[in-house]
């Protein structure tokens, strides 16, 4: 699994990743849902020792700031196009 997330290009790598908050779901009934903080050195030697299955699923969630950007960015957008209905311009 370690070699999977550090690989280059992998999830790690994009500086959006929060590096505390990596799961790994495994399974079907039930799910089962591991979480790695990858910034705790024994929690990636773990991971170097765990191998994936097939239909293994690995989500690294964001970092908060990159979240509330984002949401800005959209409420930015929505306030253009409010203007624009405002002001009868619509294209």
């Amino acid at each position: 699994m370690a070699d999977m997330l550090f690989q280059q290009n992998g999830p790690l790598s994009n500086i959006v990743a929060k590096r505390s908050e990596i799961y790994l779901l495994r399974g079907t009934k039930p799910i089962v849902a591991y979480h790695l903080n990858a910034q705790n050195v024994s929690s990636i030697l773990v991971a170097s020792h765990m191998e994936l299955r097939p239909d293994d699923i690995i989500y690294v969630a964001q970092r908060p700031i990159i979240s509330f950007s984002r949401l800005l960015s959209e409420i930015s957008i929505l306030r253009v196009l409010l203007r624009d209905i405002r002001n009868n311009n619509i294209p």
